[in-house]
């Protein structure tokens, strides 16, 4: 049974997404906006503090990217739900089991997305949605289950080698 737990077992894919979500989560992040001659940091912004240094209580904004990375690498998808105040400035970014959020177009072609033990839909706008490849354009095809049988054979032959080099 190939699951994002198996999976993990299996050096190879491990490595790959370490390296991959650490080199992402150590890179400078930073809000910026357009200028008449580029564009420039806007570091007294209050939504910087959430992207460059702290979206949460909960982690500092390295461990953030390095858990989105995480959750784009194994489930195709990373979550994270816009938490907001009463004049609907951002104050936190929550990171979301990607397992338990279903993206969903409503009938007149929004885009929402349902989350288990919460009873409202939240909007697109209140959701960062990190998405890999992706057959429709909302919701990304999971590299684990594409490459089920490709990570059993690795996983199985790591572990007759073990048996032969045991025996």
């Amino acid at each position: 049974s190939i699951n994002q737990d198996t999976a993990l077992a299996h050096a190879a894919l491990y490595s790959c997404i370490k390296v991959l979500g650490e080199s992402v989560a150590s890179l400078p992040v930073s809000l910026y906006k357009k200028t008449s001659v580029g564009s420039e940091s806007v570091d007294t912004d209050g939504r910087n503090l959430l992207v460059a240094y702290e979206p949460s209580e909960l982690y500092h904004s390295f461990d953030f990217r390095l858990t989105m990375m995480l959750h784009l690498g194994l489930h195709g998808n990373a979550y994270a739900w816009i938490i907001r105040n009463g004049n609907r400035a951002p104050i936190e970014l929550k990171i979301l089991n990607p397992g338990a959020v279903m993206p969903f177009l409503s009938s007149d072609g929004a885009l929402f997305y349902k989350v288990e033990n919460i009873l409202l839909p939240i909007a697109s706008r209140d959701m960062i949605h990190l998405k890999g490849l992706s057959s429709d354009g909302i919701v990304g095809k999971s590299p684990i289950e594409t490459f089920r049988e490709t990570i059993a054979l690795g996983i199985a032959t790591t572990q007759t080698q073990g048996s032969l080099w045991k025996n």
